[in-house]
């Protein structure tokens, strides 16, 4: 199987986004480069295949692609850089990062060349240090991979997910404007994958560690990996291991 990583970004952010605190494109660019340098190290160690880097800002992606160069990986990775037209006032980020999906599964020639492949949804300012470990644990066969949460509501999580083409155009293709608006597409999601469970779809709907992460969320600016979100990590890791049927 090949393990395509499809990294989402956004650099240069309009001012007039919904829900995001940090703008400043040289600062988010920073942010990117140093996920990007760990996810760059996920290919020398064979976690993935190849990267797609899909920014939806329009921004130039030299910094990125010289990184990627310096470290003598840029055969085995795809640039795309679109500006999307999408209202960002009066549309959630979960929108615009579907519709960012949307437009790499038309535009990407590397999932042309590998349209079997399990892509890995990575939203490129967060560093997962333990994505090796979870995608190399995870069971083959399926064909979507979700962390699914019942407490204290019913959603999935979206900063990593895994799919195939077919899965996506299933669940997501027809349907991309059920999301529009600011309602949490998390919670959206969530409903739409337990109506369409029975749809020939093998869904894993817990991932087989908790992700562990780290660098700077966006709707209010707080750092993952560190205080109240580490201790929350390693209560999710604990519930995990001793009450797995508690999805929190």
């Amino acid at each position: 199987m090949i393990n395509i990583a499809l990294i989402t970004s956004t650099i240069a952010p309009k001012k007039s986004v919904f829900s995001l605190k940090e703008k400043d494109p040289l600062l988010r660019m920073e942010q990117y480069k140093e996920a990007f340098g760990f996810y760059i190290t996920c290919l020398e160690n064979k976690t993935f295949d190849k990267i797609v880097y899909v920014d939806n800002s329009g921004h130039c992606l030299k910094e990125l692609s010289d990184l990627a160069s310096d470290n003598g990986v840029l055969s085995q990775i795809e640039f795309i850089s679109y500006e999307s037209t999408i209202d960002v006032k009066n549309n959630s980020r979960f929108y615009l990062e579907i519709n960012l999906i949307d437009y790499f599964i038309q535009n990407s020639k590397t999932l042309r060349d590998y349209p079997s492949c399990m892509i890995w949804k990575v939203t490129g300012r967060y560093i997962i240090s333990n994505i090796s470990k979870i995608i190399k644990n995870s069971k083959n066969g399926y064909d979507m991979y979700f962390n699914y949460r019942n407490i204290p509501e019913k959603c999935v999580d979206f900063y990593l997910v895994g799919f195939n083409e077919s899965a996506y155009k299933k669940i997501f293709a027809s349907q991309i404007d059920i999301y529009k608006g600011l309602t949490s597409g998390e919670l959206i999601l969530r409903k739409q994958l337990d109506i369409v469970e029975k749809n020939n779809l093998k869904i894993l709907k817990r991932l087989p560690l908790t992700p562990l992460i780290s660098g700077t969320r966006g709707w209010d600016g707080a750092r993952y990996g560190e205080g109240k979100d580490l201790m929350k990590y390693y209560l999710r890791e604990l519930v995990l291991r001793i009450f797995p049927f508690l999805w929190i």
